[in-house]
């Protein structure tokens, strides 16, 4: 059989695997905090027809005897060697929504479902804990800060009374505004949610926690928008060999601006960073692909009925 025929059948393969890629940026191009997706290529085995063979001579006599002879090798085709998330920033869009935050930097909200372990608080060991980049979130009934969209709860750091950001190792916890207290609230770029009063007191209640991976791309996508740590993602302190969701994200998170965490800009939604111009020329450059193996397909299954013919 010809070598060309299973080349081109791989190649085919996974070009259908770069335009699923694409297109799931496209459908994503208005994704609040979606980050597009590249598939990459690589070529597989050779079959090698001729091997190497170093110039023969001697020290005394450089210039006698045959040269070299390059190798001859036949490729057999292409693989997807992985799909990279790119992890640019989104532009902003203003929405006038207090509760609608973003990051401009790097880092993500961690959200967690407050499950309590043994009776006791939320937040406990056993509790779920994910990151996300989209922070369309609201209150709840209860005066947390919340996403609306699955009721998951934003993370942060209690400030004690009398100071205004919250101490060195405090606990992850929800972010509360008690309804019955406070009529309104801000949110700063260091992620501290002050409340306001009805007499026009401020009061800082809350720090929001902003988790920093050192490969935020070894994040496991689950969908809606959340992402789920691997060990891939790194940021777990040495000697953790299975840590728990928890001890990841009391280990990631911390407040922004710090360690390399970005801002916290409120009222603003980040938009996804799907470029869609660069998007359709990847669709045409892998159409063409697709195309141009599909020919190939084609010629040696010609070439193949060539032999066949033979007999006649």
């Amino acid at each position: 059989m010809l070598r060309s025929l299973f080349a081109a059948a791989s190649s085919l393969r996974n070009h259908q695997t770069a335009l699923d890629v694409i297109g799931n940026n496209l459908a994503n191009v208005n994704t609040t905090g979606f980050k597009q997706g590249r598939a990459n290529f690589q070529d597989l085995l050779y079959q090698t027809l001729v091997g190497p063979q170093a110039p023969v001579g001697t020290a005394a006599q450089p210039g006698t005897g045959l040269g070299g002879i390059n190798t001859s090798q036949v490729g057999l085709g292409m693989r997807v060697a992985g799909i990279d998330t790119i992890q640019t920033q989104g532009s902003f869009q203003y929405t006038g929504r207090t509760t609608d935050l973003a990051i401009q930097g790097n880092g993500f909200f961690i959200l967690s479902d407050q499950t309590a372990a043994g009776g006791g608080a939320g937040g406990a060991a056993s509790a779920r804990f994910v990151y996300t980049r989209d922070g369309a979130f609201d209150l709840d009934s209860l005066g947390r800060l919340v996403n609306p969209a699955n009721g998951l709860v934003v993370q942060g750091y209690a400030i004690p009374a009398g100071q205004q950001t919250a101490p060195p190792g405090a606990p992850l916890g929800p972010i509360v505004i008690p309804p019955d207290t406070y009529i309104s609230f801000a949110v700063s770029p260091a992620g501290v949610v002050t409340g306001f009063t009805a007499n026009g007191t401020a009061v800082p209640l809350a720090q929001i926690a902003i988790a920093n991976f050192p490969n935020p791309s070894g994040l496991l996508r689950v969908g809606s928008n959340l992402l789920q740590w691997t060990p891939a993602a790194g940021g777990v302190p040495a000697g953790a060999a299975n840590p728990t969701a928890a001890q990841v994200a009391a280990a990631v998170g911390g407040p922004a601006t710090t360690g390399g965490r970005g801002e916290v800009v409120s009222s603003t939604l980040e938009m996804s960073n799907v470029d869609i111009a660069g998007q359709m020329s990847a669709l045409i450059v892998t159409q063409r692909g697709f195309q141009a193996n599909s020919r190939v397909v084609t010629t040696s299954d010609e070439m193949l009925q060539e032999l066949i013919n033979l007999k006649r």
